[in-house]
């Protein structure tokens, strides 16, 4: 083969992944016998990718495999010099709401740096790390905005039943409606406090949004809470609780505050066993 074959050769290599980093795909296991589950960042010589472990800080690997090793040496001290900036990044990873974007956001970062002498890697690493904490915070505060109509409802609620209890007749009607708003807020607040793992509080931009959303939660316990009370003393559902005293009757309060679909259900049992 002549010199100048054997430099388009050799070119034509480089241009082309190296077997270690070709074997790296999905479904495969990387040499430490871990499977891959995706590929988040690769180039010829590098390859960033997410192996299936229940521990996010060591989900995401880097393997390093250059054609020559003067390239695999140049590459591994790039890694080297962003290595504790992009160990930081990982290690907040659990905090974020969005692993999903975050783990590309981390794998873009570091290919970033990994494909030029130019980029600064560790002020790079330094906004990403900013950025991902900003988020957090934002949504730790969205999701306090949201539970804060629940929390003022409860002091409301506990604040008549102490007044109620030391200062006025527990005999009147205002006890009696203290008393039903007391179980339908302890309901609806509990709810919300169970729902608010599942929702998202990245969806909307102002804060006020989500207090309107906890806003409308505590004021749909209220008005099923009064819904479930009527009917009781109608006794157009579950007549004999009324009857049995005060504590069944405040259970079923304190359920239809809860559960959304708890008292619409047993309206339409009633109403159909009447029909």
């Amino acid at each position: 083969m002549s010199f100048l074959n054997y430099k388009k050769e050799e070119k034509k290599a480089k241009s082309q992944p190296t077997e270690l980093i070709s074997s790296l795909v999905k479904g495969s296991k990387d040499r430490g016998n871990d499977l891959i589950i995706g590929v988040l960042a690769a180039q010829n010589e590098f390859c960033i990718y997410e192996i299936d472990n229940e521990d996010i800080n060591t989900r995401i690997r880097v393997v390093i495999d250059g054609h020559t090793d003067e390239s695999e040496e140049r590459l591994l001290k790039r890694f080297s010099d962003v290595k504790l900036k992009y160990i930081e990044a990982k290690g907040i990873l659990a905090k974020s709401s969005n692993y999903g974007m975050m783990k590309h956001r981390i794998a873009h970062t570091l290919s970033t740096c990994l494909n030029s002498a130019h980029v600064n890697g560790n002020q790079e690493f330094d906004r990403l790390i900013k950025a991902i904490s900003t988020e957090h915070e934002s949504i730790v505060l969205n999701r306090l905005v949201y539970l804060t109509p629940a929390f003022l409802a409860c002091i409301v609620a506990f604040t008549l039943i102490f007044i109620h209890l030391f200062f006025l007749s527990t005999q009147s009607l205002s006890w009696t409606l203290t008393t039903l708003f007391f179980a339908s807020v302890l309901g609806g607040s509990l709810s919300i406090l169970i729902n608010a793992k599942q929702l998202n509080f990245e969806e909307f931009k102002v804060k006020n949004h989500y207090f309107l959303i906890g806003t409308e939660r505590v004021f749909l316990s209220l008005m099923a809470g009064a819904i479930a009370y009527i009917a009781i003393r109608s006794q157009l559902i579950l007549p004999d609780f009324y009857k049995s005293g005060r504590w069944p009757t405040l259970t079923i309060i304190v359920l239809s505050g809860f559960s959304e679909s708890f008292i619409p259900s047993l309206l339409g049992k009633a109403t159909s066993k009447e029909n």
